[in-house]
């Protein structure tokens, strides 16, 4: 994360803005009745964009003020890809992918533009990281990971296929260690449904 605010923020007072930065400038500027008639005929991608920037621009009209956003939602996505790799792999994955992130030439440039691209990129590794988790994938653990096969310390180690009870069985579910067939059979490259499904 610190990396990526002094990449973030080195030379993010350039004195210029291209066309897009200008665009953002000019409808941030304007009242919110006059970004609404706007984004009713162009730009409406943008428009949750420049209803973030308005009080902002409102508060201190200025190009680095313009780009600050892009590069706090650049060091939050920095962040996220890191505690991505650190729950997928290990604490260190997470340092390199983190470094990796912050470092790469496209992320820093779009980091230092006053649109909205790595706001929705920190959206995106957010969105990410909340599957992740509602799905369960993390080391150690029954669904994923490189140590799904392993008990955790202190933990009795997992039923093998042959102890899975009746009743789990019964209901249809998966025990974690047991193999599950799935309900899609690929025959001569058409996929059909399993009759036992």
């Amino acid at each position: 994360m610190a990396v990526m605010l002094a990449l973030g923020l080195w030379g993010l007072d350039r004195g210029t803005m291209w066309r897009d930065e200008s665009a953002t400038y000019q409808m941030a500027r304007r009242s919110l009745p006059q970004i609404r008639d706007v984004l009713g005929t162009v730009d409406a991608v943008h428009g949750l964009y420049y209803l973030l920037m308005h009080p902002l621009l409102a508060l201190h009209p200025s190009e680095v003020t313009m780009r600050l956003p892009s590069v706090l939602a650049a060091v939050a996505a920095t962040a996220l890809v890191a505690a991505l790799g650190c729950r997928l792999a290990r604490p260190r994955v997470g340092l390199w992918a983190g470094l990796l992130y912050a470092t790469t030439p496209v992320v820093t440039h779009y980091a230092q533009e006053g649109r909205s691209y790595a706001l929705v990129a920190a959206g995106a590794a957010w969105a990410t990281y909340l599957l992740v988790s509602a799905a369960g994938l993390a080391v150690g653990t029954a669904t994923g990971g490189a140590m799904a096969d392993r008990p955790a310390p202190g933990q009795a180690p997992m039923p093998g296929p042959g102890a899975v009870s009746r009743a789990a069985e019964e209901a249809g579910g998966a025990v974690p260690g047991t193999r599950v067939r799935s309900a899609v059979l690929v025959r001569g490259g058409v996929p059909r449904v399993a009759r036992w499904a």
